[in-house]
């Protein structure tokens, strides 16, 4: 029997999946528990962090009711759940797994200028001490990519074991899924053409992805590929920014958040896949990478390290310099010229 404790606050769609915290049955072996959390509108926030805390709280209050389970697993973030889960695992002497899936709170840092970077270690050095501690705690750590295991270890203090893996991203196979009119129809209505070659990015326009070359190209390419069009599906904090710079370019559709069968319809219309990231970046094997995959779509990114030799080993993508619109554009053009 599962037990998958979770917040009443829908992180993607920022709204609520429950008003009322509690447990939840979804099947003979599967329960959801709610744990009240403050809502929140922004990524990064001080509600954000302030309904981490009060998620870390719920769960070490409420796990004391339950039947000691043999095995806990927890994906990091959220380090407040994570350090609770650590601390009732090693007082009960129960088997703890750390899922890595994004380096908190090394990201938080990625918020402050480079000049006061250090300054944002010393504010935010209670997650530092959550994450180093919930991952000494793991009996396993595993991770989506290497650099992520790497980075996980090095905060647990300690050398690999074969306890410790790396568990790569999966993600359904939708090329043989029926699809009804109705869903070209709705995408159609949202202004895009499937007529015409679709550069397509999906995800949440947050402060490590980078849309302002491909607007350039964009640009660009309005003159030079008038039948290119660019299609931008998400939400996000810099949402408003981007469409500004793009407010005079009629070859770039938003299409705001869309359903599970739209991305799908969209991955196997789309010509090429965007993974548009600063340089510096944290992630290392994003989840559009796999997704893109799937749909059988060359990827064109900025990502360097894992991300880049998998492009070049699989031949199944392009990296252009982080920033480097000019870039960015022959890259491009080199995926369209060669389908």
């Amino acid at each position: 029997h599962v037990t998958w404790w979770t917040s009443t606050v829908d992180h993607q769609g920022k709204t609520l999946f429950k008003d009322i915290p509690g447990r939840e049955n979804l099947s003979h072996n599967l329960d959801l528990y709610f744990l009240r959390g403050c809502f929140y509108k922004k990524n990064v926030s001080f509600s954000r962090l302030l309904n981490h805390y009060q998620i870390g709280r719920a769960f070490k209050k409420l796990c004391r009711n339950e039947d000691k389970p043999d095995l806990i697993v927890c994906s990091l973030p959220t380090l407040e759940l994570c350090y609770e889960a650590a601390r009732y695992a090693s007082q009960h002497n129960i088997p703890f797994v750390i899922d890595v899936r994004d380096l908190w709170p090394d990201l938080f840092y990625e918020v402050f200028p480079k000049p006061l970077r250090f300054i944002a270690k010393y504010i935010f050095y209670p997650y530092e001490y959550f994450g180093r501690y919930a991952l000494s705690q793991a009996s396993s750590v595993c991770a989506i990519s290497k650099d992520y295991l790497s980075w996980g270890l090095e905060k647990a203090g300690r050398e690999g074991t074969n306890n410790d893996l790396v568990l790569p991203l999966g993600y359904p196979d939708l090329k043989n899924q029926p699809f009804t009119s109705q869903t070209r129809h709705q995408l159609e209505r949202m202004g895009i053409s499937f007529d015409r070659p679709i550069v397509w990015f999906v995800g949440s326009f947050v402060k490590s992805i980078d849309l302002e070359p491909i607007i350039k190209v964009a640009g660009v390419m309005k003159t030079t590929h008038p039948d290119v069009q660019f299609v931008f599906s998400g939400q996000g904090e810099d949402e408003a920014h981007y469409k500004d710079l793009a407010r005079n370019l009629s070859n770039i559709i938003w299409t705001g958040w869309l359903s599970q069968d739209e991305i799908a319809f969209m991955g196997l219309k789309a010509l090429v896949g965007l993974a548009a990231y600063r340089a510096g970046a944290l992630q290392s094997l994003p989840n559009k990478f796999f997704e893109y995959m799937s749909f059988g779509l060359p990827i064109l990114s900025s990502l360097k390290g894992e991300a880049q030799q998998l492009l070049q080993e699989q031949k199944v993508g392009l990296t252009y310099q982080a920033g480097n619109a000019e870039d960015c554009l022959i890259r491009l053009q080199e995926i369209l010229d060669n389908p």
